[in-house]
């Protein structure tokens, strides 16, 4: 198993491959828009720099992923994985994909 710099050692436990967004991680901007003025925070992180945002509270809170153009993550793809939980729990469907400019989040 990889982690976010090579290889899980006794320092980089096995969460290493995606875990807990870093403090401080930026807000891009197809996320700020989504959010409209709403509460943001970045809540998880893979190795591949896709990120899970929390945006809003109580019965407005959703969550959001984005992922950088370079990192070959298809969020289309990720929306159809991710609709096996509608069986299981309230799931918002995946309604629109925010344009990304490369090199800018």
């Amino acid at each position: 198993m990889t982690g976010r710099g090579g290889p899980a050692t006794a320092t980089t436990p096995w969460n290493s491959v995606s875990g807990p967004a870093r403090p401080g991680t930026a807000i891009p901007a197809p996320i700020r828009a989504v959010a409209a003025g709403r509460p943001v925070r970045a809540v998880w992180e893979n190795k591949l720099g896709g990120i899970t945002f929390e945006v809003g509270a109580h019965a407005d809170r959703c969550f959001v992923k984005w992922a950088p153009v370079a990192s070959g993550i298809d969020l289309g793809e990720e929306a159809a994985r991710l609709s096996w939980a509608v069986s299981f729990t309230p799931v918002r469907s995946y309604s629109a994909r925010a344009p990304t400019t490369p090199g800018r989040g």
